[in-house]
């Protein structure tokens, strides 16, 4: 139940091991800008750096995006899970960063809820080494972007998930889909389908 402007997880010359952050239903998070750049929630700013950085949305509204890397300076994160079960995300959802930060690891899974500006693996800016997008639910408008992933792997899993617009990626797994899926693949290198 209530609101707040921006959530970082590592500021500064912070150096965090493992970070949760839940967002449950009712709460309110703002949408910041920083040097041009804006997050509603970032893994870091301004050079921090963490182990781990760990999204549960289960609820609530997002005003901007979620970035699991660096909104502002060059941070590093070793690992990034945004997991978004319920509530609105009215920007997008960067697995990377949107300066120089870099990431190891991004696993975004998306199991419900809606994502207004789709889904970028690998950030605008800075590196991701390998991204991977679960979606076995929910709304994702805007498609799916690889950005600065170096690699960047796509699992989607049964007939729930409504996507519109493109789905970039490195692979590109379809995990008994049932249905017919209004989307166009684009720059994907392998694509296996089961169930």
């Amino acid at each position: 139940g209530k609101t707040v402007h921006t959530i970082f997880g590592a500021k500064d010359s912070a150096k965090a091991g493992q970070l949760t952050l839940e967002i449950a239903e009712g709460a309110t998070i703002g949408n910041g800008s920083y040097s041009n750049k804006t997050a509603a929630i970032a893994g870091s700013y301004g050079g921090g750096q963490a182990e781990a950085f760990n999204v549960y949305v289960e609820g609530g509204t997002v005003n901007g995006d979620i970035v699991g890397g660096a909104v502002n300076g060059s941070g590093h994160i070793d690992s990034v899970k945004i997991v978004v079960n319920n509530g609105t995300i009215q920007g997008g959802i960067y697995g990377g960063s949107k300066t120089s930060g870099s990431v190891d690891n991004a696993h975004i899974i998306i199991n419900g809820g809606i994502i207004k500006n789709g889904i970028n693996a690998g950030g605008t800016a800075g590196a991701v080494t390998h991204a991977q997008i679960t979606i076995t639910g929910g709304v994702i408008d805007g498609g799916i972007t690889k950005g600065n992933a170096q690699n960047a792997d796509v699992i989607i899993q049964g007939s729930d998930a409504n996507i519109t617009g493109d789905v970039e990626a490195d692979s590109l797994t379809l995990y008994n889909v049932q249905k017919n899926m209004a989307v166009r693949v684009k720059s994907v290198k392998e694509i296996t389908t089961a169930g």
